[in-house]
């Protein structure tokens, strides 16, 4: 089953806490413990992210199909994860360290790692409110020394690291093996130059914002300032160049100005008090700098006019939105501080932004706060966003509305959801909320076994039985589901799109939602070989029980001349040992419908494999601080392959779906690029960019993509993702006959039929 319809909604079983002293190198003690599983439902209500916990512990989720025990080794305490079952799923272990007293300039986890069982992978995180690191383990049949860190954001005297451990095993009975793990601070020389660091000795709001109006009945006039304000102050936030540099607490500014909303007379003396609090600057114009690389996109900023603002406040903000910036210090905004490759790519990120963990959400000031500081990051650094800029700032006043009265914890999950998918970005995920939004809002209670697949937005075909008791189930292979308890399956899913942050159907995971009912029995509406009629499934329960297991092909030869290869199972070390082997065969079908292997690796063996040069696949688009908004071409370019003449000249074909997302698409793109390449399948995720993260407040957080992908002749990779040369999509009749549409239209591209 696809990842997101596998969502375990959990109940958080907190295992134990242990105080984080303040001395040096002291956090090893509470890393050397490892939790007992605790246990998760598919019928709570709640789940949580490792990104932003609250309390120093560790929890785990999802163990139904693993166990965790210590076992010594001589001297060492081993940490022994074990898989129990054959289910395909992941265990994610992780943790949350606060201490105000952190005052080092990094953070490093470490420990070693033994995988003796093949194809096993442990995949580390280590992340704060600015940076995040990641690394991949496989299989060793000697320990290996893991070790991560990321630079340490200390600037509001409170630091929260977090720590995951992610584990993926693929047989019954396999095993990883843990020791030596250890947390500890590190001294290194900030590199990052852009970022002042000032000392804002600005105490008045740390522990609430003291802020109280009419949340139930917030009238237009209310709401028309709100959306004014919300606008000049993310404006001045990234424009001004006093509070560009960290002089001010921009957020407690706007703490400030909130009650002005309220008691201005008129919207007239609302603009002249707004234009008041803005601290008073000078323009400077710096004809000698000029960024030389070319523009691929702005936002248009139409709500900068005197109609809207006010004469005066019009005159403040327009000549810095015609001349930008021409400081290099913006407190709010940077550029990821990674690996080379991370910092060339430029992409965006927020340091000296505090996630607020200690705010209530009951807290109104706060939640204006949390909306308008999100809408504006996303407004300015969201690589799409020129796109999308009239429906953001059409549906501004909704979510002032939504958030005023989210006064309380599942409202303010949900308002958050929805602002967040409301970008319709594949990367979107939301952490740290108590209310699971997308398990509760999409899905009804009760569902039937059946893989389902959302098929041009009005009907779903059932793809599979998952149980054994399911194949005796009235519904087949290969029907169509037409409606639900006599409701159509696009007017279900009009209804739950806001809550999802897939907006095309090939992308949607959904689907399977979409056939989710309420009670103990369904009525689906179908068509069966051409015909409709009405099917009843008494007691659903029945057909829970025993799950069936598909054995999926890694690597096949298809008629002798042509190599079959699943990139989201083979291991990268197989596959390079595989790839040479193909040189003589008429045609690659690479199946790149899931996530690959090391995928930095995987997509840079494929090109040199493909390639006979280098070559560019795409540009990179990155944000532009001096002028917000506005995303330039960067010199760094996504170029792959090497002088090969030895290249394979063959045909080659990949195939791909809605499950071909991120990394998924840079290889999916490389191999289409190939002298002899086509694209096979469904449209892709069209979010090839890196990842980043945003801040709300009270620990909810959400990522987004970070930075714009292009393919070289200008074409914007989103929303559609990588071109499809033949677009294919699964039928009734090949389901019900066990026929791999997509394979099979790949065979006949190779063989000319």
């Amino acid at each position: 089953m696809k990842i997101i319809k596998n969502i375990i909604i959990i109940y958080i079983t907190v295992l134990y806490t242990i105080n984080v002293y303040s001395q040096k190198s002291n956090y090893n003690k509470f890393l050397s413990e490892f939790p007992i599983a605790t246990y998760s439902s598919l019928t709570g209500n709640g789940w949580d992210s490792f990104y932003q916990r609250n309390s120093s512990l560790w929890i785990t989720a999802d163990t139904t199909n693993y166990k965790i025990y210590n076992k010594k080794n001589g001297n060492d305490i081993l940490h022994c994860i074990e898989k129990t079952n054959n289910k395909d799923k992941e265990i994610f272990i992780f943790s949350n360290i606060r201490n105000t007293e952190i005052k080092s300039d990094s953070i490093v986890f470490s420990m070693n790692v033994l995988i003796p069982d093949k194809n096993n992978i442990l995949d580390i995180y280590i992340s704060n409110e600015s940076f995040s690191h990641h690394s991949s383990f496989k299989t060793n049949n000697k320990w290996q020394n893991c070790i991560i860190g990321i630079p340490n954001n200390y600037t509001d005297g409170n630091t929260s690291i977090k720590v995951c451990v992610a584990a993926k095993l693929f047989n019954n009975t396999d095993k990883i093996y843990l020791k030596n793990i250890d947390l500890h601070e590190n001294n290194i020389k900030d590199t990052d130059n852009r970022i002042s660091q000032e000392n804002i000795n600005d105490h008045e709001f740390d522990t609430s914002s003291r802020i109280s109006f009419p949340s139930d009945n917030i009238n237009d006039e209310h709401v028309k300032r709100l959306e004014t304000l919300c606008l000049v102050w993310g404006f001045m936030k990234y424009y001004h160049p006093d509070i560009r540099s960290g002089k001010r607490d921009w957020n407690y500014d706007l703490l400030r100005m909130l009650p002005t909303v309220f008691n201005a007379n008129s919207y007239k003396d609302f603009c002249r008090e707004l234009d008041n609090s803005i601290p008073l600057n000078s323009i400077n114009i710096n004809n000698n700098y000029k960024n030389k690389d070319s523009i691929i996109s702005q936002i248009r900023k139409n709500w900068i006019n005197p109609r809207k603002l006010g004469k005066r406040l019009y005159k403040r903000i327009l000549p810095m939105n015609t001349y930008g910036c021409t400081d290099n210090h913006i407190y709010c905004v940077g550029f990821l501080q990674g690996d080379n490759e991370e910092m060339n790519e430029k992409i965006v990120y927020f340091p000296n932004e505090t996630s607020y963990n200690n705010i209530s959400v009951e807290d109104a000031g706060y939640r204006i706060l949390a909306l308008f500081r999100f809408w504006n990051m996303m407004y300015y650094f969201h690589p799409y966003m020129y796109q999308k800029e009239k429906q953001w700032i059409k549906a501004l006043p909704d979510y002032i509305r939504m958030f005023a009265k989210a006064d309380n914890k599942k409202d303010f999950d949900i308002a958050c959801t929805l602002i967040a998918n409301a970008l319709k970005d594949t990367h979107t995920e939301i952490y740290g909320q108590e209310t699971n939004v997308a398990g509760t809002q999409i899905w009804n209670t009760h569902y039937l076994p059946f893989d389902f697949k959302l098929i041009h937005d009005n009907r779903l075909l059932v793809m599979k039985p998952l149980t054994k008791e399911a194949e005796k189930c009235n519904l087949k292979k290969g029907d169509y589901i037409l409606r639900v308890n006599g409701k159509r399956i696009k007017d279900i899913r009009n209804e739950k799109l806001k809550y999802s942050n897939f907006g095309k159907t090939s992308l949607d995971q959904y689907d399977d939602a979409y056939a989710s009912f309420t009670g103990d029995n369904v009525t689906y509406t179908i068509k069966r070989g051409g015909k409709k009629m009405n099917v009843t499934i008494n007691d659903f329960r029945k057909y829970w029980g025993t799950f069936t297991t598909e054995n999926i092909d890694t690597i096949k030869t298809i008629d002798n001349d042509i190599l079959y290869i699943n990139l989201a199972k083979i291991t990268f070390d197989r596959l390079k040992d595989v790839l040479p082997t193909a040189k003589n065969k008429k045609g690659i079908i690479f199946d790149m419908r899931g996530y690959p292997d090391r995928w930095n690796d995987t997509r840079r063996a494929i090109a040199d494999f493909l390639y006979p040069q280098q070559q560019t696949v795409w540009n990179y688009a990155y944000a532009d601080l001096q002028n917000p908004g506005t995303f330039r071409i960067n010199k760094h370019k996504g170029i792959f392959g090497k002088g090969n003449s030895d290249y394979y000249k063959g045909k080659t074909v990949v195939i791909v779906d809605g499950m071909t997302m991120s990394a998924a698409e840079h290889i999916a793109a490389i191999i289409r690029k190939s002298p002899n390449g086509m694209s096979v399948g469904e449209p892709t995720g069209g979010v090839l960019g890196r990842v980043s993260y945003a801040p709300f407040i009270s620990g909810r957080a959400m990522r987004f993509t970070g930075t714009g992908i292009y393919l070289p002749n200008g074409e914007c990779t989103y929303p559609d993702g990588i071109h499809i040369d033949k677009e294919v999509y699964p039928s009734p009749m090949d389901i019900g006959n066990n026929i791999d549409g997509k394979i099979k239209t790949a065979v006949n591209i190779i063989k000319n039929e």
